[in-house]
């Protein structure tokens, strides 16, 4: 058995062919990750950091859908902390277009309150959560009790359930 050995311009030959190659695949990734790179920076949108005045008119945006979502009426008691931390409590009595009315409810007394002073609205009660919570619970009492007398007045109450 003869043993062929590769010649030095035969190994070259091999090496440059290998290289190139290499090379190819190298530039092909190179370009798919450039590609990637670009669409992805073509994607992306700038976010900028929001003025004062834009964050102050988004809170009275804010505060005048929760002072429209709880109504007029003493039924809608809120408690209302202001900028300067002053706090009123009371039913809302009368909105506007810039601003509320809060009615003390032992004393009489009416405050109008800018919209651009609150700094916090909390509405007295139960939220929409609480209320569907308890709905459920009353909703399970109902159907246990149910159930218990149906299974009283037709003797299967007593004794094992499995005969």
């Amino acid at each position: 058995m003869t043993v062929k050995t590769a010649t030095d311009a035969e190994i070259r030959i091999v090496s440059r062919e290998k290289n190139r190659s290499e090379e190819n695949m190298f530039r092909k990734l190179l370009s798919l990750a450039l590609a990637g790179l670009l669409l992805h920076t073509a994607s992306v949108q700038p976010t900028f950091a929001q003025s004062k005045a834009g964050a102050q008119a988004q809170l009275i945006e804010k505060v005048k859908a929760q002072i429209l979502h709880l109504g007029v009426g003493e039924a809608s008691r809120v408690t209302v902390r202001l900028r300067n931390n002053a706090k009123m409590e009371g039913y809302i009595s009368q909105t506007g277009e810039d601003s509320f009315e809060v009615t003390n409810k032992k004393t009489g007394g009416a405050t109008t309150i800018a919209y651009d002073d609150v700094a916090q609205v909390k509405g007295k009660g139960l939220s929409t959560g609480a209320k569907i919570g308890i709905g459920i619970a009353i909703g399970a009492a109902v159907t246990i009790t149910a159930l218990y007398i149906a299974f009283k007045k037709n003797g299967l109450g007593h004794g094992p359930l499995i005969p």
